[in-house]
Protein backbone atom coordinates (compact mmCIF):
# COMPACT_ATOMS: atom_id res chain seq x y z
CA UNK A 1 0.00 0.00 0.00
CA UNK A 2 2.48 2.41 0.85
CA UNK A 3 4.29 1.70 -2.35
CA UNK A 4 1.42 2.81 -4.32
CA UNK A 5 1.52 6.27 -2.98
CA UNK A 6 4.63 8.03 -4.35
CA UNK A 7 3.34 6.37 -7.99
CA UNK A 8 0.03 7.41 -7.33
CA UNK A 9 1.41 11.33 -6.19
CA UNK A 10 3.84 10.73 -9.38
CA UNK A 11 0.83 10.34 -12.12
CA UNK A 12 -1.15 13.10 -10.26
CA UNK A 13 1.99 15.48 -11.23
CA UNK A 14 2.85 14.74 -14.42
CA UNK A 15 -0.78 15.15 -15.26
CA UNK A 16 -0.97 18.21 -13.68
CA UNK A 17 2.51 19.24 -15.62
CA UNK A 18 1.23 18.67 -18.96
CA UNK A 19 -0.78 21.43 -19.52
CA UNK A 20 2.27 23.49 -18.47
CA UNK A 21 4.40 21.92 -20.56
CA UNK A 22 1.24 22.28 -23.57
CA UNK A 23 1.90 25.48 -22.81
CA UNK A 24 5.46 26.71 -23.31
CA UNK A 25 4.91 25.15 -26.96
CA UNK A 26 1.53 26.67 -27.56
CA UNK A 27 1.63 30.36 -28.90
CA UNK A 28 -1.56 32.56 -29.66
CA UNK A 29 -1.10 36.57 -30.95
CA UNK A 30 -4.70 37.35 -31.71
CA UNK A 31 -5.07 40.42 -34.08
CA UNK A 32 -7.78 43.05 -35.05
CA UNK A 33 -7.48 46.13 -37.28
CA UNK A 34 -10.20 48.54 -38.89
CA UNK A 35 -9.10 50.48 -42.05
CA UNK A 36 -10.28 53.07 -44.48
CA UNK A 37 -8.77 53.59 -48.06
CA UNK A 38 -9.86 55.64 -50.50
CA UNK A 39 -9.02 55.18 -54.36
CA UNK A 40 -9.31 57.16 -57.68
CA UNK A 41 -9.54 54.85 -59.97
CA UNK A 42 -10.16 51.73 -57.89
CA UNK A 43 -11.60 49.35 -61.31
CA UNK A 44 -8.34 50.23 -62.97
CA UNK A 45 -10.86 51.64 -66.12
CA UNK A 46 -8.44 53.28 -68.86
CA UNK A 47 -11.77 55.28 -69.84
CA UNK A 48 -11.64 58.40 -66.88
CA UNK A 49 -15.28 58.50 -67.60
CA UNK A 50 -15.77 55.16 -66.15
CA UNK A 51 -13.45 55.45 -63.47
CA UNK A 52 -14.11 54.34 -60.05
CA UNK A 53 -13.35 57.05 -57.26
CA UNK A 54 -14.20 55.40 -54.11
CA UNK A 55 -13.63 54.79 -50.56
CA UNK A 56 -13.79 51.69 -48.59
CA UNK A 57 -13.82 50.43 -45.14
CA UNK A 58 -12.90 46.69 -43.38
CA UNK A 59 -12.08 45.54 -40.08
CA UNK A 60 -9.81 42.65 -40.30
CA UNK A 61 -9.12 39.93 -37.24
CA UNK A 62 -7.37 36.52 -36.80
CA UNK A 63 -5.32 34.67 -34.25
CA UNK A 64 -2.33 33.18 -35.49
CA UNK A 65 -1.49 30.17 -33.82
CA UNK A 66 1.98 28.36 -33.60
CA UNK A 67 2.76 24.60 -32.15
CA UNK A 68 6.47 23.95 -31.32
CA UNK A 69 8.69 20.96 -30.52
CA UNK A 70 12.25 19.82 -30.63
CA UNK A 71 10.94 17.95 -33.84
CA UNK A 72 7.76 19.34 -35.02
CA UNK A 73 6.73 23.36 -36.08
CA UNK A 74 3.25 24.12 -37.28
CA UNK A 75 1.26 27.49 -37.58
CA UNK A 76 -2.44 28.21 -38.43
CA UNK A 77 -3.45 31.58 -39.26
CA UNK A 78 -7.22 31.91 -40.12
CA UNK A 79 -8.65 35.83 -40.70
CA UNK A 80 -11.55 37.14 -41.65
CA UNK A 81 -12.46 40.59 -43.42
CA UNK A 82 -15.27 42.26 -43.09
CA UNK A 83 -15.68 45.29 -45.30
CA UNK A 84 -17.95 47.81 -47.08
CA UNK A 85 -17.69 50.10 -49.93
CA UNK A 86 -20.68 52.84 -49.71
CA UNK A 87 -20.70 53.22 -53.71
CA UNK A 88 -20.14 49.96 -54.58
CA UNK A 89 -22.61 48.05 -52.85
CA UNK A 90 -22.69 44.36 -54.46
CA UNK A 91 -19.18 43.92 -53.26
CA UNK A 92 -19.19 40.79 -50.70
CA UNK A 93 -19.16 42.14 -46.90
CA UNK A 94 -16.95 39.58 -46.11
CA UNK A 95 -13.64 37.32 -47.36
CA UNK A 96 -11.95 34.50 -44.97
CA UNK A 97 -8.54 33.27 -45.12
CA UNK A 98 -6.77 30.27 -43.48
CA UNK A 99 -3.00 29.93 -44.22
CA UNK A 100 -1.27 26.75 -42.69
CA UNK A 101 2.52 25.25 -42.56
CA UNK A 102 3.72 21.84 -40.57
CA UNK A 103 7.65 21.53 -40.66
CA UNK A 104 8.41 18.07 -38.98
CA UNK A 105 11.55 15.92 -39.21
CA UNK A 106 10.43 12.36 -38.89
CA UNK A 107 13.75 10.84 -38.36
CA UNK A 108 16.76 11.74 -38.30
CA UNK A 109 17.62 11.49 -41.82
CA UNK A 110 13.66 12.36 -42.76
CA UNK A 111 11.88 15.69 -42.88
CA UNK A 112 8.47 16.83 -43.96
CA UNK A 113 7.13 20.28 -44.76
CA UNK A 114 3.62 21.21 -45.81
CA UNK A 115 2.20 24.35 -47.01
CA UNK A 116 -1.48 25.36 -47.58
CA UNK A 117 -3.47 27.98 -48.38
CA UNK A 118 -7.67 28.89 -48.64
CA UNK A 119 -9.08 32.06 -49.20
CA UNK A 120 -12.63 33.00 -50.39
CA UNK A 121 -12.25 36.87 -51.79
CA UNK A 122 -14.66 38.97 -53.59
CA UNK A 123 -12.77 39.77 -57.38
CA UNK A 124 -13.28 43.51 -56.48
CA UNK A 125 -9.87 42.36 -54.15
CA UNK A 126 -8.75 39.40 -55.26
CA UNK A 127 -7.54 39.62 -58.82
CA UNK A 128 -4.76 42.93 -58.04
CA UNK A 129 -1.46 41.29 -56.97
CA UNK A 130 0.46 43.48 -54.15
CA UNK A 131 3.62 44.19 -54.12
CA UNK A 132 4.59 43.15 -50.85
CA UNK A 133 6.17 39.77 -50.13
CA UNK A 134 3.52 37.29 -47.96
CA UNK A 135 4.82 37.30 -44.58
CA UNK A 136 3.37 33.66 -44.11
CA UNK A 137 5.36 31.86 -46.65
CA UNK A 138 7.53 35.08 -48.49
CA UNK A 139 10.56 32.71 -49.90
CA UNK A 140 7.64 30.50 -52.40
CA UNK A 141 5.61 33.37 -53.69
CA UNK A 142 4.42 31.15 -56.37
CA UNK A 143 0.18 31.36 -55.01
CA UNK A 144 0.33 35.12 -55.60
CA UNK A 145 1.01 34.90 -58.94
CA UNK A 146 -2.66 33.93 -59.92
CA UNK A 147 -3.98 37.41 -60.69
CA UNK A 148 -6.07 38.20 -63.50
CA UNK A 149 -6.06 42.03 -63.10
CA UNK A 150 -9.81 42.36 -63.99
CA UNK A 151 -11.70 44.00 -61.35
CA UNK A 152 -15.41 42.63 -60.81
CA UNK A 153 -17.30 43.51 -57.78
CA UNK A 154 -20.02 41.02 -57.30
CA UNK A 155 -18.12 37.94 -58.53
CA UNK A 156 -16.52 35.41 -55.71
CA UNK A 157 -13.15 33.83 -56.30
CA UNK A 158 -12.35 31.18 -54.04
CA UNK A 159 -8.71 29.47 -54.29
CA UNK A 160 -7.05 26.67 -52.60
CA UNK A 161 -3.41 25.30 -52.32
CA UNK A 162 -1.50 22.42 -51.17
CA UNK A 163 2.28 22.11 -51.67
CA UNK A 164 4.20 19.00 -49.73
CA UNK A 165 7.70 18.29 -49.81
CA UNK A 166 10.16 15.81 -48.54
CA UNK A 167 13.49 15.78 -47.98
CA UNK A 168 15.72 12.61 -47.30
CA UNK A 169 19.67 12.33 -46.19
CA UNK A 170 21.44 9.89 -48.08
CA UNK A 171 24.57 11.20 -46.40
CA UNK A 172 26.20 14.38 -44.28
CA UNK A 173 25.73 16.07 -47.81
CA UNK A 174 24.10 14.69 -50.33
CA UNK A 175 19.99 14.07 -50.22
CA UNK A 176 16.82 13.36 -52.49
CA UNK A 177 13.50 15.99 -52.15
CA UNK A 178 10.35 15.25 -53.68
CA UNK A 179 7.82 17.42 -53.90
CA UNK A 180 4.25 18.53 -55.21
CA UNK A 181 1.78 21.61 -55.58
CA UNK A 182 -2.05 21.71 -56.02
CA UNK A 183 -3.43 25.10 -57.24
CA UNK A 184 -6.96 25.38 -57.82
CA UNK A 185 -9.19 28.43 -58.64
CA UNK A 186 -13.16 28.49 -58.31
CA UNK A 187 -15.69 31.33 -59.28
CA UNK A 188 -19.50 31.95 -58.95
CA UNK A 189 -19.71 33.45 -61.83
CA UNK A 190 -17.52 32.06 -64.46
CA UNK A 191 -16.56 34.12 -67.60
CA UNK A 192 -14.73 32.29 -70.17
CA UNK A 193 -11.02 33.23 -70.98
CA UNK A 194 -11.04 36.11 -67.98
CA UNK A 195 -11.89 34.87 -65.02
CA UNK A 196 -11.92 30.93 -65.74
CA UNK A 197 -11.61 28.32 -63.08
CA UNK A 198 -8.74 25.34 -63.34
CA UNK A 199 -6.56 23.19 -61.64
CA UNK A 200 -3.29 22.86 -61.79
CA UNK A 201 -0.85 20.03 -60.93
CA UNK A 202 2.97 19.46 -60.48
CA UNK A 203 5.52 17.00 -58.95
CA UNK A 204 9.26 16.43 -59.24
CA UNK A 205 11.94 15.66 -57.85
CA UNK A 206 16.01 16.56 -57.12
CA UNK A 207 19.17 15.21 -56.05
CA UNK A 208 20.62 17.99 -53.47
CA UNK A 209 24.04 17.84 -52.52
CA UNK A 210 25.96 20.49 -49.74
CA UNK A 211 29.26 21.08 -51.52
CA UNK A 212 30.37 23.16 -48.58
CA UNK A 213 29.34 25.34 -45.79
CA UNK A 214 28.25 27.94 -47.65
CA UNK A 215 26.87 26.30 -51.32
CA UNK A 216 23.93 23.76 -51.60
CA UNK A 217 23.20 22.40 -55.50
CA UNK A 218 20.06 20.69 -56.85
CA UNK A 219 18.85 19.59 -59.88
CA UNK A 220 16.25 17.08 -60.89
CA UNK A 221 12.90 16.43 -63.40
CA UNK A 222 9.14 17.39 -62.91
CA UNK A 223 5.88 17.26 -64.77
CA UNK A 224 2.68 19.79 -64.30
CA UNK A 225 -0.54 19.90 -65.83
CA UNK A 226 -2.82 22.92 -66.36
CA UNK A 227 -6.57 22.53 -67.26
CA UNK A 228 -9.57 24.76 -66.82
CA UNK A 229 -12.70 23.29 -65.45
CA UNK A 230 -14.88 24.74 -68.89
CA UNK A 231 -12.34 21.80 -70.61
CA UNK A 232 -11.05 24.68 -73.21
CA UNK A 233 -7.34 24.24 -71.97
CA UNK A 234 -5.34 21.16 -70.61
CA UNK A 235 -1.41 21.96 -70.99
CA UNK A 236 0.86 19.20 -69.87
CA UNK A 237 4.59 20.26 -69.58
CA UNK A 238 7.87 18.34 -68.69
CA UNK A 239 10.55 20.10 -67.38
CA UNK A 240 13.83 20.23 -65.36
CA UNK A 241 15.86 22.79 -63.20
CA UNK A 242 19.18 23.20 -61.86
CA UNK A 243 19.38 25.43 -58.51
CA UNK A 244 22.09 26.94 -56.35
CA UNK A 245 21.57 28.29 -52.91
CA UNK A 246 24.30 30.11 -51.73
CA UNK A 247 25.00 32.00 -48.26
CA UNK A 248 27.39 34.62 -48.40
CA UNK A 249 27.80 35.89 -44.90
CA UNK A 250 25.60 35.06 -42.19
CA UNK A 251 23.46 37.98 -43.28
CA UNK A 252 22.93 37.58 -46.85
CA UNK A 253 21.77 34.24 -49.02
CA UNK A 254 20.65 34.03 -52.36
CA UNK A 255 18.77 31.33 -54.85
CA UNK A 256 19.59 31.01 -58.34
CA UNK A 257 17.34 28.55 -60.57
CA UNK A 258 17.20 27.84 -64.64
CA UNK A 259 14.62 25.82 -65.53
CA UNK A 260 13.73 24.65 -68.76
CA UNK A 261 10.03 22.67 -69.85
CA UNK A 262 8.38 21.49 -73.33
CA UNK A 263 4.58 22.40 -73.11
CA UNK A 264 1.81 20.48 -75.51
CA UNK A 265 -0.89 22.97 -75.38
CA UNK A 266 -4.69 21.40 -76.47
CA UNK A 267 -7.37 24.42 -76.67
CA UNK A 268 -11.07 23.68 -77.43
CA UNK A 269 -14.22 25.44 -77.33
CA UNK A 270 -14.38 28.71 -80.05
CA UNK A 271 -10.67 28.05 -81.21
CA UNK A 272 -9.53 24.64 -81.25
CA UNK A 273 -6.43 23.98 -81.95
CA UNK A 274 -2.96 22.47 -79.96
CA UNK A 275 0.65 23.66 -80.00
CA UNK A 276 3.77 22.75 -78.55
CA UNK A 277 5.69 25.40 -76.85
CA UNK A 278 9.79 25.19 -75.25
CA UNK A 279 10.45 27.92 -72.41
CA UNK A 280 13.14 28.71 -70.86
CA UNK A 281 13.28 30.43 -67.05
CA UNK A 282 15.29 31.68 -64.59
CA UNK A 283 14.91 33.36 -60.84
CA UNK A 284 17.36 35.03 -58.55
CA UNK A 285 15.83 35.53 -55.35
CA UNK A 286 17.76 36.39 -52.12
CA UNK A 287 17.53 38.12 -48.06
CA UNK A 288 19.36 40.84 -46.81
CA UNK A 289 19.82 41.20 -43.35
CA UNK A 290 20.74 45.06 -42.36
CA UNK A 291 20.62 46.12 -38.90
CA UNK A 292 17.93 48.29 -38.80
CA UNK A 293 15.85 46.23 -41.33
CA UNK A 294 15.64 44.07 -44.45
CA UNK A 295 15.83 43.90 -48.13
CA UNK A 296 14.35 41.16 -49.75
CA UNK A 297 14.28 40.73 -53.70
CA UNK A 298 12.73 38.11 -56.64
CA UNK A 299 14.02 38.56 -59.90
CA UNK A 300 12.23 36.07 -62.47
CA UNK A 301 11.41 34.63 -65.62
CA UNK A 302 8.76 31.90 -64.13
CA UNK A 303 5.68 29.98 -65.89
CA UNK A 304 2.75 29.48 -63.43
CA UNK A 305 -1.13 29.28 -63.85
CA UNK A 306 -3.44 31.88 -64.16
CA UNK A 307 -7.63 32.07 -64.45
CA UNK A 308 -7.28 34.13 -67.60
CA UNK A 309 -8.11 30.00 -68.98
CA UNK A 310 -4.14 29.90 -70.45
CA UNK A 311 -0.77 28.39 -68.24
CA UNK A 312 1.21 31.93 -68.41
CA UNK A 313 4.90 33.22 -68.76
CA UNK A 314 5.64 35.84 -66.32
CA UNK A 315 8.73 37.94 -66.48
CA UNK A 316 9.15 39.89 -63.18
CA UNK A 317 11.28 41.84 -60.88
CA UNK A 318 10.31 42.59 -57.06
CA UNK A 319 11.91 44.13 -54.39
CA UNK A 320 10.68 45.27 -50.98
CA UNK A 321 12.70 47.31 -47.94
CA UNK A 322 12.19 47.45 -44.35
CA UNK A 323 13.08 49.78 -42.28
CA UNK A 324 13.10 50.22 -38.51
CA UNK A 325 13.44 54.01 -38.64
CA UNK A 326 13.01 54.29 -34.69
CA UNK A 327 12.21 51.69 -31.77
CA UNK A 328 8.68 52.43 -32.39
CA UNK A 329 8.34 53.46 -36.18
CA UNK A 330 8.49 51.19 -38.81
CA UNK A 331 8.90 52.01 -42.87
CA UNK A 332 7.79 49.50 -45.82
CA UNK A 333 8.39 50.25 -49.03
CA UNK A 334 8.17 47.52 -52.14
CA UNK A 335 7.90 47.15 -56.06
CA UNK A 336 6.50 45.22 -58.15
CA UNK A 337 6.81 45.01 -61.98
CA UNK A 338 5.82 42.44 -64.45
CA UNK A 339 4.66 41.45 -67.97
CA UNK A 340 2.71 38.13 -68.37
CA UNK A 341 1.90 36.57 -71.65
CA UNK A 342 -0.31 33.23 -72.39
CA UNK A 343 2.51 30.24 -73.30
CA UNK A 344 2.13 29.36 -76.45
CA UNK A 345 1.50 33.07 -77.77
CA UNK A 346 -2.34 32.90 -77.25
CA UNK A 347 -5.32 33.81 -74.67
CA UNK A 348 -5.17 37.97 -75.60
CA UNK A 349 -4.57 38.29 -71.66
CA UNK A 350 -1.33 39.79 -71.94
CA UNK A 351 -0.60 42.61 -69.96
CA UNK A 352 1.92 44.86 -68.16
CA UNK A 353 1.43 45.89 -64.23
CA UNK A 354 3.24 47.84 -61.67
CA UNK A 355 2.19 47.97 -58.22
CA UNK A 356 4.33 50.34 -55.59
CA UNK A 357 3.47 50.75 -51.68
CA UNK A 358 4.74 52.91 -49.06
CA UNK A 359 3.69 52.68 -45.81
CA UNK A 360 4.61 53.66 -41.62
CA UNK A 361 3.73 51.70 -38.64
CA UNK A 362 3.70 53.61 -35.63
CA UNK A 363 3.64 51.25 -31.63
CA UNK A 364 1.37 53.33 -29.80
CA UNK A 365 2.39 50.18 -27.15
CA UNK A 366 3.37 47.00 -27.40
CA UNK A 367 0.06 45.70 -28.39
CA UNK A 368 -1.50 48.85 -30.11
CA UNK A 369 -0.60 50.69 -33.84
CA UNK A 370 -1.17 53.17 -36.18
CA UNK A 371 -0.69 52.92 -39.48
CA UNK A 372 -0.82 54.60 -42.97
CA UNK A 373 0.50 53.80 -46.48
CA UNK A 374 0.22 55.04 -50.27
CA UNK A 375 -0.48 52.51 -52.79
CA UNK A 376 0.12 53.22 -56.46
CA UNK A 377 -1.25 50.66 -59.09
CA UNK A 378 -0.64 50.89 -63.02
CA UNK A 379 -1.66 48.16 -65.56
CA UNK A 380 -1.78 47.91 -69.40
CA UNK A 381 -3.75 45.23 -71.02
CA UNK A 382 -3.81 43.81 -74.41
CA UNK A 383 -7.67 43.75 -74.97
CA UNK A 384 -8.36 47.19 -73.92
CA UNK A 385 -6.98 50.58 -75.84
CA UNK A 386 -5.09 52.46 -73.10
CA UNK A 387 -3.90 51.91 -69.75
CA UNK A 388 -4.84 52.92 -66.12
CA UNK A 389 -3.47 53.95 -62.66
CA UNK A 390 -4.94 53.83 -59.51
CA UNK A 391 -3.74 56.32 -56.54
CA UNK A 392 -4.54 54.86 -52.66
CA UNK A 393 -4.44 56.19 -49.64
CA UNK A 394 -5.11 54.14 -46.64
CA UNK A 395 -4.91 54.89 -42.73
CA UNK A 396 -5.19 52.16 -39.86
CA UNK A 397 -5.90 51.15 -36.21
CA UNK A 398 -4.79 47.95 -35.22
CA UNK A 399 -4.18 45.25 -32.26
CA UNK A 400 -1.63 42.76 -32.33
CA UNK A 401 -1.01 40.30 -29.41
CA UNK A 402 2.31 39.84 -27.51
CA UNK A 403 3.36 36.69 -28.61
CA UNK A 404 4.29 33.87 -27.48
CA UNK A 405 1.20 33.87 -25.49
CA UNK A 406 0.58 31.10 -23.10
CA UNK A 407 -2.77 28.71 -23.17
Amino acid sequence: MSSLFPKAALACASLIAAPAAFAQVTHFQPEAAVRAEQHTNRNLSPDSENELDIAGYRLDLGVNWQYITPTTTARIYPRVRLQRFPDQSDVNRSEQFLDARLNHRATERTAVNVVGRFDRRDTFNAELAPAEFDEFDPDTPDDQDIDTGLIIASNTRTHFSLRPTLRHSLTQRTGLRAYGAYRGNRFSTETERQQTEFDYFETGGDWVHQLDELNEFSAGPYVSRFETRDNTNTTDAVGANFGWNRRWTQLFQTTFSVFGERSDITLRGANPGSATSTDFGAQVRGVRELETGRVRFDIARRFHPSASGDKTISNQFRVQYNHELTERLDLTTAVRAFQRKAQGGGGGNDRDYLRGELSLQWMLSPTLFVAGGYQYTWQDRERLPGTADNHTIWLQLGYRGLGPQRR
